[in-house]
């Protein structure tokens, strides 16, 4: 149940940051930055790397976000944003 719970917050935040909300931009960025760390940082074995893809990760969600079509896709799609962006970088 927490987790269904967890998924509407997320739902809900990343609808009200579409709409502009400053506030749950700030919360969904953390979120993603709490989230992302470790995962990009096994991705590169780099904490200098890792930390610059996050920046381009954090970069790209809020240029991007306002274009997500299903809330509910929000860390899938985070997700591969960060892993694209790790492929990048590894060229």
């Amino acid at each position: 149940m927490e987790n269904n719970t967890s998924q509407i917050d997320i739902c809900r935040l990343v609808e009200q940051a579409q709409l502009g909300c400053r506030q749950s931009m700030d919360i969904l960025t953390e979120q993603v930055k709490t989230r992302l760390s470790t995962y990009i940082y096994r991705l590169t074995l780099d904490n200098d790397t890792a930390e610059d893809i996050l920046q381009e990760t954090l970069l790209e969600m809020v240029k991007s976000l306002p274009k997500l079509r299903q809330p509910g896709a929000f860390w899938g799609w985070i997700y591969k944003t960060a892993t694209g962006k790790a492929c990048l970088e590894r060229r």
